[in-house]
């Protein structure tokens, strides 16, 4: 969790930007076909992202995210971020 305080206006800039890369990366109606095949597979979830042309682990997130499935599920699709 960021320990960053934002202002009101930076706040709605945030909620922008996650409600565009949402939007961006899969869109209302994909997620919607994914939760109508509830309860999902680890091959339903490869087979969804190369349905929707995206990485496996954009659709793990999105349920992650709305608290469908825990954070401790298929971490395997993420890759670290290392800064140098």
């Amino acid at each position: 969790m960021e320990k960053v305080e934002y202002s009101d206006k930076d706040l709605i800039k945030e909620k922008e930007a996650d409600d565009f890369a949402c939007k961006w990366t899969l869109t209302d109606d994909e997620e919607a076909e994914i939760l109508a095949a509830a309860p999902l597979e680890e091959d339903d979830i490869r087979n969804f992202a190369e349905q929707f042309n995206t990485h496996p682990a954009i659709i793990i997130g999105r349920l992650q995210h709305k608290k469908l499935i825990p954070y401790s599920l298929d971490r395997e699709y993420f890759e670290p971020v290392i800064f140098e």
